[in-house]
């Protein structure tokens, strides 16, 4: 269903993060991936026989559904962050309720359709929206609750651990990454340019494994730092709607300050070198 609809999806996700087309629909044919793969997966939820020094006894283990399982997940990629949590719990068995993103709740409603229109039952599939801490707290105080999926950032991880250690609640947390990139003399330096480029600026930036900075060998950093800016220069801005599109705008006003404070901050570092 997801494939079949995926350049209405798709839309729906532009309006909400501004990213090209081509890039929203991918996030939503990865999102069919997953739960493609997650269901084929669940049909290999095998249990296992452990030898027993007793000839007398038979140990097994069963795999057995947790129960409810709580989906936070973050704004930059609305369908996958989603897809990829709900679909293990569902293929487990589980229940889910997904909370997404303040600033992308659409998307996760209309794939919380999509589990209506395919006749899932009612209660398996739930998003809810509102204000995440008090959300976040209740999935941590109620005992139906029994495990909480996070896709964010460290402070917010920081508060389920802390939270869970009094309800030992389960928790699985994505929280970033910190991705250098080392490049060395011997490399293709057009090639690695180019991939750079397309490293940095994909989802305009916002993703976790993005290259948040380049250690590049003294001999070629100047030659580097050339193709890049000649390249990312080239790249096209515009609307996500545009299929042209390579970069489209930041989500909100927040991100936007924050990315021209950033600037302005390196700018003003290279200035006094």
């Amino acid at each position: 269903m997801i494939r079949a609809q995926v350049d209405d999806l798709a839309a729906l996700t532009i309006l909400e993060t501004g990213k090209p087309l081509a890039q929203a629909r991918g996030e939503w044919l990865v999102g069919a991936d997953l739960f493609e793969w997650f269901a084929e997966e669940g049909k290999r939820a095998y249990g296992r026989i452990i030898p027993s020094r007793n000839p007398a006894r038979r140990l097994f283990v069963i795999r057995q559904a947790l129960g409810v399982v709580g989906v936070i997940t973050a704004w930059n990629f609305p369908i996958y962050n989603v897809a990829r949590a709900s679909a293990a719990a569902l293929a487990a068995g589980c229940t889910v309720i997904i909370r997404p993103s303040e600033y992308t709740p659409m998307t996760a409603m209309a794939l919380g359709n999509l589990f209506v229109q395919a006749g899932a039952a009612a209660g398996v599939v739930n998003v809810i929206n509102g204000e995440p801490g008090s959300i976040a707290q209740e999935m941590l105080n109620n005992p139906h609750c029994a495990k909480i999926h996070l896709t964010g950032g460290p402070r917010v991880g920081k508060i389920l651990m802390d939270g869970a250690s009094r309800t030992l609640t389960r928790l699985s947390l994505e929280l970033g990454g910190n991705a250098p990139v080392i490049i060395y003399p011997d490399v293709d330096l057009e090639s690695v340019a180019a991939s750079a480029v397309v490293a940095k600026f994909r989802n305009a930036g916002r993703f976790a494994s993005r290259p948040q900075r380049f250690l590049v060998h003294v001999s070629i950093a100047e030659q580097f730092a050339a193709r890049v800016a000649k390249i990312s220069a080239a790249l096209k801005l515009g609307s996500g709607f545009d299929p042209a599109t390579q970069l489209g705008p930041l989500i909100n006003k927040s991100q936007r300050d924050h990315v021209e404070t950033l600037v302005a901050s390196a700018l003003l570092a290279a200035l006094s070198c």
